[in-house]
């Protein structure tokens, strides 16, 4: 969404301003490059954080970086980006997208999907909360200054001029929000009282506040600076941390305060006028696939099917000490070295190097497990990843953690992408639905590697997917389609679940819309290829081919990876008919008791209650 993205990583909003004009219809691959390097220049001029984060040496890439900020919105920017997509939409449409190659195609598809997103979501501004708890304005200020890298010296500068930029930027998107607003759109009383823990949790450290305390390491971390150098650069953040940036926090708080009770309509998002018309559009940018609604639910539906048949084969046995298994392990650095060294049956990666560490509480959002930074495009190396230590509790979750973020997640599949990418767009154009569909299914393959017993691996994998596939349909079925309460305790009785458990499901996927859709439906469409290709395929099958195919062409729309699967299996896009296996009935599911419903449904309230991983910073 573009305010948020206004001052994140991969502002996909950026390079939409790309100033381009009509190009004649070419053949040649070396034209279209061209085309796609214009527009990455031009996108990356558009925001002096994007240029910061994405690139390492702008001037290598004919970069020139702008002025120091985060930059200015207004009302009017939706109307005008919308319009820019268009025209952008229309230049790549003078390419002759047959005449390109394989990877020039799949360059094509990439930026054409991200445009006709953006066109859809500039369409709705209304719904466009700067505030959300996870995901908004504020998440997004604390993470981009605590993970500002400082390459040189004169970054000191540009970085203290960002945090400046701070009062004005919050000023700008208070007053988008006074006009949404005024039309009665507006975060529930629920998403309300989130916005103002995540503030309150900010404001509880003055002097010892994690922008003062990332800042003072990072000083002290960077060779050259004199003693007296360092400690005016730390006393000036301080006091920009003091004067500007915590009443410009607190200035925040009083204003949603006082906009309470503005929302005209329920708490899910089709209870507002043109909800479902825009949760449409929001869907199809989270999961990466130009569906409606109700065709993505059923993606998650046909997962449930062949998921639970394995689940409940491990579950219903007697002896169900597997469960209470634990990862032996030490430490973050022990769990990813053992994670690396198992890596057998996916594509080999480069070398690399990477840091992980613990987020101060006052910063960690309540709404997240860790993130990876995504590094620069020219400098692979640089690996970072948080762990939010109040989620993240015990070995078996850091294990998977490390899984998601690290190898064989978001980690591996950066660097090894990149590493030979045909086009630095890409790193642009990556959509979430594939990024962290991957991520999810590298958890699954993470405890097929680790040293636990079969059925404790077969288990935690599938609790973990279960859930997380169970929770983006249910935010399918509420904010796309209308449920009440009671048509999730249906939904859940239908699939086999407790559906004591409605209320909560309810509750979470209003309290943050769409955040769970690309986890959860990017992992049943990961799975439900695999499952495709093992019946196809059967004793045929090996799962580093099935690798291959998924990662060889990068993070890409749905529809081509789908398509890619189905020529690696048919020699052709269109899939040949696979009988179906036969399944246990949600009946029969509802009747087994004992140890299998206890597990059900234990499992699924604790890991909703656990928080969603994010990507990127």
């Amino acid at each position: 969404m573009r305010i948020q993205q206004k001052i994140m990583t991969a502002v996909l909003s950026a390079f939409l301003v790309c100033p381009l004009t009509a190009v004649p219809v070419v053949a040649e691959d070396q034209d279209f490059d061209t085309f796609l390097n214009e527009c990455f220049v031009s996108m990356m001029e558009e925001d002096y954080l994007t240029v910061h984060y994405s690139l390492k040496d702008p001037e290598a890439y004919g970069v020139t970086v702008p002025e120091p900020s985060l930059g200015e919105i207004s009302w009017d920017d939706y109307a005008e980006d919308e319009e820019k997509a268009r025209k952008m939409l229309d230049d790549l449409h003078t390419y002759d997208r047959e005449s390109l190659s394989d990877e020039m195609k799949n360059e094509y598809d990439s930026l054409e999907a991200e445009l006709e997103r953006q066109v859809m979501l500039n369409m709705y501004p209304y719904f466009d909360f700067a505030f959300y708890a996870s995901g908004g304005v504020l998440d997004a200020i604390q993470t981009n200054l605590s993970e500002f890298q400082f390459y040189q010296e004169s970054d000191f500068e540009d970085y203290l001029e960002v945090v400046a930029d701070v009062d004005d930027y919050l000023d700008d998107c208070m007053e988008l929000t006074e006009k949404q607003a005024e039309a009665g759109y507006f975060l529930s009383e629920g998403q309300l009282n989130e916005t103002l823990d995540v503030i309150d949790a900010f404001l509880e450290k003055t002097d010892d506040n994690a922008l003062i305390i990332s800042f003072n390491d990072a000083v002290d971390a960077y060779e050259g600076l004199d003693e007296a150098g360092s400690q005016s650069l730390k006393d000036r953040n301080a006091q920009l941390i003091g004067e500007e940036v915590i009443p410009a926090y607190q200035k925040v708080s009083s204003f949603l305060q006082n906009l309470s009770g503005s929302r005209n309509g329920g708490d899910a998002v089709c209870d507002l006028e043109n909800g479902k018309e825009y949760y449409a559009a929001l869907a199809v940018t989270k999961t990466g696939k130009d569906a409606d609604v109700q065709s993505l639910l059923d993606t998650c539906n046909s997962f449930f099917k062949r998921a639970m048949q394995d689940y409940l084969a491990v579950i219903q046995k007697e002896d169900y000490s597997f469960m209470y298994e634990t990862i032996e392990m030490e430490s973050a650095e022990e769990i990813l070295d053992y994670l690396h060294e198992q890596m057998k049956d996916i594509p080999e990666m480069p070398e690399t190097q990477w840091r992980v560490s613990y987020l101060d509480p006052s910063i960690a959002s309540d709404s997240i497990n860790a993130y990876y930074v995504i590094p620069p495009v020219d400098d692979r190396s640089s690996n970072v990843m948080k762990i939010n230590g109040d989620n993240v509790y015990d070995t078996n979750s850091l294990y998977e953690t490390l899984a998601h973020e690290g190898f064989p997640g978001h980690m591996y599949q950066n660097v090894t992408y990149y590493e030979d990418a045909h086009s630095v767009m890409r790193y642009l154009t990556s959509p979430i639905g594939y990024t962290e569909g991957w991520a999810m299914y590298a958890e699954m393959l993470g405890w097929s590697w680790s040293p636990l017993s079969d059925d404790a691996n077969t288990f935690f994998a599938l609790s973990t997917a279960i859930n997380y596939v169970l929770d983006a349909a249910v935010d399918l079925g509420v904010n796309g389609l209308g449920w009440s309460i009671e048509d999730v305790e249906k939904y859940l009785d239908q699939q086999g679940f407790n559906s004591s458990i409605a209320e909560a499901l309810y509750e979470f996927v209003t309290l943050q819309p769409g955040v769970i859709l690309p986890y959860g439906y990017g992992l049943a469409e990961m799975m439900n290829l695999r499952y495709e290709a093992q019946d196809v395929l059967k004793d045929d099958f090996k799962a580093e081919d099935y690798h291959e195919v998924i990662l060889k062409g990068g993070a890409r729309p749905f529809e081509k990876v789908e398509a890619d699967v189905h020529t690696w299996l048919y020699g052709t896009d269109a899939p040949a008919p696979v009988k179906e296996k036969n399944v246990i009935s949600p009946v029969m599911m509802a009747v087994l008791g004992g140890v299998a419903i206890l597990a059900v449904v234990m499992i699924v309230v604790m890991i909703n209650r656990r928080r969603k991983k994010k990507h990127g910073a």
